[in-house]
C-alpha cells in the first residue's frame, strides 16, 4: 500500500491530475482532482527521479523497528523514465485504476500555480493517509509527502516523510 502512495506521488507530479472514480472524500477536492485541469504542462521525454526517507518512524515492532528505519533513511534512489507525450496523456486513467483499486479517496487536492497540495486516505487492511506538498514546472518537481501506514493485521505504524525531486533532462534515447 505505501507503495500504492508512492505511485500515486509519482503520478501526479507527471500528470497534475487524476481521479477519484468513488466520490468519497471531500467533494469540492474530488471535484478538483476529477476535473483534470491544471496550469503547468509536464515535458515529455527523460525525467530523473529521486526518492529519500527523511524520518522514519515504525511502532508495534520494536524488536526490528530502529534497523528497518535506519535502512530506509540511508536509501537514496534515482530512477530515469522515459515519458512520451501519451504517457503523460494516458496517465490520468493509470491514475483513475490505481485509486479504484485501493478505494482511495481525497480529502484535499489542489494543483495550480506551480504548486501541490493533497491530503488522501486509502482503508484497510493497511490503512494509509498521506499529505503531499510541493512545487514543480514543466521540466522539474519537488515534494514532499508524509505517510502513515497502519497495518491493522500486524498491528504496526510506519510513519515516513518522503522528499522526491524530479527533473527533465533531454529527449528520450531512440
Amino acid at each position: 500500500m505505501g507503495r500504492l502512495v508512492f505511485s500515486i506521488v509519482a503520478v501526479a507530479l507527471f500528470t497534475g491530475c487524476s481521479n477519484n472514480e468513488a466520490g468519497t472524500g471531500n467533494d469540492e477536492a474530488a471535484a478538483e482532482v476529477a476535473s483534470g485541469t491544471f496550469d503547468v504542462e509536464r515535458k515529455a521525454g527523460q525525467w530523473e527521479m529521486t526518492s529519500e526517507f527523511l524520518d522514519v518512524k515504525i511502532e508495534g515492532d520494536s524488536k526490528r523497528s530502529a534497523a528497518i528505519a535506519e535502512r530506509m533513511k540511508a536509501r537514496k534512489s534515482t530512477v530515469k523514465i522515459c515519458l512520451t507525450e501519451e504517457q503523460i496523456k494516458n496517465t490520468r486513467e493509470d491514475m483513475l485504476k490505481l485509486n479504484a483499486e485501493a478505494n482511495c479517496e481525497y480529502k484535499n487536492f489542489s494543483m495550480a500555480g506551480g504548486k501541490l497540495e493533497a491530503e488522501i486516505s486509502c482503508p484497510a487492511p493497511q490503512k494509509v493517509d498521506a499529505t503531499i506538498t510541493g512545487e514543480f514546472d514543466a521540466t522539474t518537481s519537488v515534494t514532499t509527502s508524509h505517510i502513515v501506514l497502519h497495518d491493522l493485521k500486524a498491528g504496526t505504524t510506519m510513519d515516513t516523510t518522503r522528499k522526491m525531486t524530479g527533473k527533465w533532462i533531454g529527449e528520450c534515447a531512440s
